[in-house]
């Protein structure tokens, strides 16, 4: 997985994506383009855990003590979203607040947005890893339903071949169930 760079991002953004990234004008929202799911994915799973999470706790503080799984986190080498949904033993405290985040935030965009389906791609992420890692459910998804995630997961061109590899593999052992 390639690190995104987001001063490269921006020294070979046009003049009129800087003024979109840089408008102020709530009523004037800017549309997402095809073009712009890859880099929003790769930002998603570059974002470090500790700095989207810690407000997940007070939201929900059923999940408060899955924080006490960050410093473990980071002694494992876990510091990304990425590099959470690729270690072989994530800690299973940090995929189950990851996937109370991902579910409030594709809750708040509709499912047509491009938010929506990265957030909804990073839910469904925690609950596979959680599966094939750990051989552990921490969703409500039916296997239906989740096959039918996992699929149009594949389908996504913006996704790359690491997390499809992941995808593949929960696929595989949700149908020999």
């Amino acid at each position: 997985m390639q690190d995104f760079d987001t001063t490269t991002a921006l020294s070979n953004s046009g003049a009129s994506n800087l003024l979109r990234l840089i408008e102020l004008d709530e009523r004037t929202p800017t549309e997402w383009l095809s073009a712009d799911m890859g880099p929003m994915f790769q930002h998603q799973l570059a974002a470090v855990l500790d700095f989207d999470l810690s407000g997940e706790a007070i939201l929900s503080p059923t999940t408060i003590a899955a924080l006490d799984d960050l410093p473990t986190a980071k002694e494992c080498g876990v510091e990304t979203f990425g590099q959470l949904f690729l270690h072989p033993k994530p800690p299973i405290g940090l995929l189950k607040l990851c996937k109370g985040f991902f579910k409030r935030m594709a809750g708040e965009h509709s499912k047509d947005s491009p938010e929506h389906q990265v957030a909804y791609l990073c839910y469904l992420l925690s609950a596979v890893v959680a599966s094939v890692q750990h051989g552990k459910r921490i969703t409500s998804l039916g296997n239906s339903e989740l096959l039918r995630g996992i699929g149009w997961g594949l389908e996504q061109p913006w996704v790359e071949a690491p997390i499809k590899k992941l995808l593949l593999e929960a696929q595989s052992n949700l149908q020999q169930r």
